[in-house]
């Protein structure tokens, strides 16, 4: 029973040394954001390119780095993980992109629930065609994830996610 136990777990336990030791090694950069009149500060690892995108009601950053991984953080109602959370499919893919303004309102009509409503919080994380990783998460009604991302780096762009916090309000 050892050994069949031993090669399962020796390669958890490689990446997760070799992941915790990349972890200890990364400089962080703490950027402050504006997304509808909220101030956001989210920690990221340093070496990335910021790129701004908006329309006239949304806003998204996203932070680039050289190897293709990226990190967002917006208030797009489409975000960059829509594919990836797609082949989820179906239920999970429409709960992920409710209008809980509708939803309530035919609720409201119906006189119970009948469509549940997406939480505040909620969080997608798969494995993209090309083995790397991909996360969102929602918190009412900003996303933030990341893309493109190496397994080894998974716990620094999980730290990076985590770290997000409002600031202030206007």
């Amino acid at each position: 029973m050892r050994l069949k136990v031993l090669p399962i777990f020796l390669p958890i336990l490689i990446i997760s040394l070799v992941s915790m030791d990349i972890m200890a090694k990364t400089e962080y950069d703490s950027i402050k954001i504006r997304i509808k009149q909220k101030m956001y500060e989210i920690t990221i690892p340093k070496g990335y390119h910021l790129n701004s995108y908006s329309s006239i009601e949304e806003q998204e950053y996203v932070f680039s780095y050289p190897d293709s991984s990226c990190i967002y953080i917006g208030d797009f109602f489409y975000n960059r993980n829509e594919s990836n959370i797609k082949l989820l499919g179906d239920s999970i893919y429409n709960l992920r992109y409710q209008n809980i303004p509708l939803v309530k309102e035919t609720n409201a009509i119906i006189g119970k629930e009948i469509i549940p409503l997406r939480p505040d919080t909620l969080e997608l994380m798969g494995v993209q065609n090309n083995q790397l990783i991909w996360k969102d998460i929602v918190m009412d009604n900003v996303n933030v994830g990341y893309y493109n991302v190496p397994i080894l780096k998974v716990g620094i762009f999980n730290r990076a996610l985590f770290s997000v916090k409002k600031i202030s309000c206007d």
